[in-house]
């Protein structure tokens, strides 16, 4: 106190220093001031985060089992004392090196995106009543017996053109046609080449009550040329011959053809419908098969037709009737007016059936 300080020497400039780069005065930096940026040596560096589960959700900061003893950082908080707030990414940079540790990332976000888009294919997925059930509205489905192909793919053109909708035909053994339908497979209407046949999926309550439509007879067809000079049925005694299997139209019309003029003979093959048994023999598998006339005639000539005059004493009728699966039964009905009618009747009798 009273008395005076000797005056502060001035400070001396240290020279052993290292001059910082830059203008010294920075009030004669001309321009927009720059904002000062990351350290170089720590350019694409990011601080680490707190030690926490690799997919969050999946556990949490709680007491429990397997959690963690620890409560979650709050927000602002530095990680560490005196550290400060975390440093956050640069402009044009943010984010930009998430999973850059841990490359699994949570399955939450994916999880979303998934369920969105089976919502969108949901949506996009036709409607009951909007999609297969109205294209079967639009389909007719016809099972015939394998000898009604040539006139029925006739008639189902000009039934598609009449009532604008699509003709399915499925054709094959009758009998194995009448079991379809009696177990309940899609359907409109069947044809088949014998009453047996129909009986089958009548009495499952399948089909309604059929009509007869046309008959048909079995003649002898042996390959171009007739190479084994067959006449008639005594000459298949000794030569290769085929006929349709017993459990078939075509194969018990055979077996009561031959009953009925006392021939056993046994056929060196049984297939499974009358077009399979033709076809071995425009393949010169056999010699002679006893086959429908209409599908003699189909054949062209690739194949001899022999009549067989004790067959007209067995003629094979022919069934139609709709089925009680039918999607549109006036549609089914119309089918079979058509095969019933003028038109039909005339496609018959070109293609060799009989006709009531």
């Amino acid at each position: 106190m009273g008395r005076c300080r000797p005056a502060a020497e001035p400070r001396r400039r240290r020279t052993d220093r290292r001059p910082r780069p830059g203008p010294r005065d920075p009030r004669r930096v001309v321009g927009r001031r720059r904002r000062a940026g990351p350290h170089p040596r720590r350019v694409g560096q990011r601080p680490q985060p707190d030690d926490r589960h690799r997919h969050p959700g999946g556990h949490g900061h709680r007491d429990g089992t397997d959690r963690d003893g620890l409560r979650p950082l709050p927000g602002g908080v530095a990680d560490e004392r005196r550290g400060g707030d975390r440093a956050r990414p640069r402009a044009g940079r943010a984010r930009d090196r998430v999973g850059e540790v841990d490359q699994r990332r949570g399955g939450a976000t994916v999880s979303r995106r998934w369920a969105a888009a089976a919502a969108a294919l949901a949506l996009l997925s036709p409607l009951p009543g909007c999609g297969a059930d109205a294209d079967a509205d639009d389909t007719l489905q016809v099972l015939a017996a394998s000898s009604l192909t040539d006139v029925f793919t006739e008639l189902a053109e000009d039934f598609e053109a009449e009532h604008d909708v699509d003709v399915e035909l499925s054709f094959g053994s009758s009998t194995a046609l009448a079991e379809q339908a009696a177990d309940g497979a899609p359907g409109a209407v069947l044809a088949t080449a014998d009453e047996t046949s129909m009986a089958v999926a009548e009495d499952a309550g399948s089909a309604n009550p059929p009509t007869i439509f046309a008959g048909n007879v079995l003649v002898l067809a042996t390959p171009a040329g007739n190479p084994a000079g067959i006449t008639g049925l005594d000459d298949l005694a000794g030569t290769t011959w085929v006929r349709c299997a017993d459990e078939v139209p075509c194969g018990r019309a055979a077996i009561d053809l031959l009953s009925s003029v006392g021939l056993d003979l046994e056929p060196d093959s049984l297939d499974e419908d009358a077009r399979s048994t033709l076809d071995k023999v425009i393949a010169g598998e056999a010699d002679a098969a006893l086959v429908y006339r209409t599908d003699a005639i189909a054949a062209g000539a690739d194949v001899v037709t022999i009549p067989v005059p004790e067959a007209e004493s067995v003629p094979s009728s022919y069934y139609i009737a709709t089925l009680t699966q039918a999607p549109d039964d006036d549609l089914a009905e119309a089918f079979v007016d058509l095969v019933l009618g003028g038109v039909g009747s005339e496609a018959l009798q070109e293609a060799g059936f009989a006709t009531p």
